[in-house]
């Protein structure tokens, strides 16, 4: 249904909404099949049942860890069409560099994102599209780094 495989590899993310319901197999290779090595592997289905995420309201400051390299975390909120969301994720230790994206209610592809090419974008000011409940998902921006961070949650009205 979907792969990483690219013309130019070192493509370390899958960010799909599944077309249909049931029994999923992820297969990991080496791009090439000629390479060995150790690999984690990172799974955050949405809504998240992340265990170090959360809900998180309005004026709210979360402190965080992505504690091993491909992890990501999930955080929810609700919003209404028209609302205007500023989150900020902030590395307090370690060499993370924090990506913001924000996915709609319903699933599909990510409303917005701080994924940059040149990383260090630590603020992403959005305005919704839609009415439902928000995931935030928070990386390290090339999944290959950890440390702490601080999230910041603010929403208007």
């Amino acid at each position: 249904e979907a792969n990483t495989a690219g013309a130019f590899g070192g493509i370390d993310q899958l960010d799909w909404q599944l077309l249909s319901t049931g029994t999923y197999t992820i297969v990991i290779a080496d791009r090439n099949l000629n390479k060995s090595g150790g690999y984690n592997l990172t799974f955050l289905k949405m809504p998240p049942g992340d265990p170090n995420g959360a809900t998180v309201t309005s004026g709210q400051t979360l402190n965080r860890t992505i504690n091993a390299v491909s992890d990501v975390e999930g955080f929810q909120f609700t919003g209404t069409a028209g609302d205007r969301v500023v989150i900020n994720a902030v590395t307090t230790s370690g060499t993370l560099d924090t990506t913001i994206y924000l996915y709609p209610p319903g699933g599909g592809p990510a409303e917005a994102n701080t994924a940059g090419a040149f990383g260090g974008i630590d603020q992403l000011d959005w305005q919704l599209l839609s009415t439902g409940t928000y995931t935030i998902v928070i990386a390290d921006r090339n999944l290959n780094k950890s440390g702490g961070y601080n999230l910041t949650f603010t929403k208007v009205p």
